[in-house]
């Protein structure tokens, strides 16, 4: 719980501060991220052990959604901060050993983190790295069984091209709860 409040106070003191600081240089992005740190997470290990039969079921046909990321961030040429969110959502089916299925595991994950990036090249064509740590919030669940789970998360953006002005896309290289690469649209106001 300790660890909650700090982070929860750092995103708030990351946010008022760049807000307070850096006027109207604000921007609104959405995003998809692909191979995601819950994904990875999530393919090795389950937060709801499912048994079919008194054995452990296998769990196959693996369908995920991605992460879907929002960020919204503050400051003056080189330097932005603010917060992410990102959702994902991964179903599997839970079958025995001889391939007969016996329902749907469905898992969610759900993240909120402050954000600094560090903006390389500033103009039209705008390089950038960055990091977000934060907590991710898991729910599985199977039939009437639930299960969730709370553990810290990260976002290390290792490289980032941004290009437009007021309205630009840009592509993210790197690895954590936003995906190994995500793409996107900003909207800065």
């Amino acid at each position: 719980m300790k660890h909650i409040l700090w982070l929860c106070a750092l995103f708030i003191c990351a946010t008022a501060s760049a807000q307070e600081d850096y006027g109207k240089r604000n921007a609104f992005s959405i995003g998809y991220g692909m191979v995601t740190s819950p994904a990875v997470i999530d393919g090795f290990s389950e937060i709801l052990p499912i048994s079919v039969n008194g054995a452990q079921a296998n769990l196959k046909n693996r369908s995920n959604t991605g992460a879907f990321i929002m960020n919204l961030q503050a400051g003056k040429r080189r330097f932005k901060a603010g917060g992410s969110l990102a959702f994902q959502r991964i179903t599997q089916s839970a079958t025995d050993n001889s391939g007969n299925s016996y329902g749907t595991v469905n898992s969610s994950f759900f993240t909120i983190a402050p954000r600094v990036d560090y903006y390389w090249t500033t103009g039209f064509f705008k390089l950038y790295s960055g990091i977000a740590l934060g907590l991710t919030f898991a729910r599985q669940s199977y039939y009437a069984d639930h299960q969730n789970k709370t553990f810290a998360n990260y976002h290390l953006n290792a490289i980032g091209l941004e290009t437009g002005g007021k309205i630009s896309v840009y592509g993210e290289a790197g690895f954590g709860f936003g995906g190994v690469l995500n793409i996107g649209a900003r909207c800065r106001f």
